[in-house]
């Protein structure tokens, strides 16, 4: 064919060619957006983001119903999976959110409140000797407090031990400090304080605690006659943990706003005595204080062929106790202020 009969139909052979290049293309070149992905990618993306949407479009459709409990993580699950935040849950969720604030608000005051006690200054001055010798007069009266009531036993023959100011050794065995060769810092008096402050409410509790001995139905006894009056267990010995001990007494987040004291009290007397001792030492509620766990122990050995269970028989009983110091505990306003604002 001569050049004549092929141009009419050029126009057609141009087309065909250009077909069979965009075939070509789209045959062996991959089509692809600006990030390289496929239509088929975009196209499952595409069906994902729908699938999305329509989740979000019913979660927003929704109305939050019943109470969610802000410190229980299957509540707050709950609540961010079924739902989706838009301005119509603040009519359901805002006096939930109040109520919370308020709880909270009362839960910070009236642990601050309780362990306001543990501050309580021992003396006005801020002199070494002055405080030093305030402390001594105050822990002075409760050890007295505690002969007299029979909750700490002395022997009155030696000096060292009826000395309530200077004994170290009698002082010591109640849980309080005694100046040997120096006055205790300034830095000291807070820890002081604070452990004066347990012992004299551990005090005021034993001496109300007192119970009377009754005899072991089960063994005859011509002791009856004998039992005395009610009297309270008396203390063998207060033992602080030191500040420094590796082992700490609070750990996780509530070492971060609370301080401890931990306290090993080891008691004696009749088991009815030790058993109404614990009991008001549990019931104390200034400050905040735990009876973490407790041993109790027959006091000594017995000699061959004594029988348990007789009158008065000698106990032991040694309780670990936690004291938790919330002064330091931020109140509602810092919290608020340091989240960015107060509430409105």
């Amino acid at each position: 064919m001569d050049a004549k009969q092929i141009k009419p139909y050029t126009f057609w052979i141009v087309c065909g060619v250009i077909v069979v290049i965009e075939l070509g293309l789209i045959l062996f070149w991959p089509i692809t957006d600006e990030n390289d992905r496929t239509p088929e990618d975009v196209k499952n993306q595409l069906d994902q983001d729908f699938t999305k949407l329509d989740d979000l479009h019913k979660r927003a459709g929704k109305t939050p119903t019943g109470v969610f409990d802000a410190e229980n993580p299957d509540d707050i699950k709950r609540l961010t999976k079924d739902y989706l935040l838009t301005p119509k849950w603040k009519g359901v969720l805002q006096p939930h959110v109040d109520k919370y604030r308020e709880q909270q608000a009362a839960i910070r005051k009236d642990l601050s409140t309780r362990s306001a006690i543990l501050r309580e200054p021992v003396a006005d001055s801020g002199d070494l000797f002055a405080w030093y010798n305030a402390y001594v007069g105050k822990t002075k009266e409760v050890m007295i407090s505690l002969r007299n009531g029979k909750a700490l036993i002395i022997d009155e023959t030696k000096r060292e031990e009826s000395d309530f100011e200077n004994g170290a050794e009698v002082r010591n065995r109640v849980g309080f400090f005694t100046k040997v060769e120096r006055t205790p810092e300034a830095s000291e008096h807070p820890a002081l304080t604070a452990r004066f402050r347990i012992m004299q409410k551990i005090s005021e509790a034993l001496l109300a605690s007192g119970s009377n001995s009754l005899a072991n139905p089960a063994i005859k006894t011509d002791r009856a006659a004998e039992l005395e009056e009610k009297r309270p267990a008396h203390i063998k010995e207060a033992s602080w943990k030191r500040s420094g001990d590796p082992s700490k007494v609070l750990n996780g987040p509530i070492a971060e706003i609370a301080d401890a004291h931990e306290l090993t009290l080891t008691l004696q007397g009749s088991t009815s005595s030790l058993i109404a001792a614990e009991a008001a030492i549990e019931a104390i509620s200034q400050p905040v204080m735990i009876v973490a766990g407790g041993k109790l122990s027959a006091r000594g050995s017995q000699p061959a062929g004594a029988r348990k269970g007789m009158i008065d028989e000698p106990m032991t009983l040694e309780l670990t106790i936690a004291v938790i110091d919330f002064t330091r505990m931020p109140t509602t306003a810092t919290v608020e202020a340091a989240a960015g604002g107060t509430k409105k």
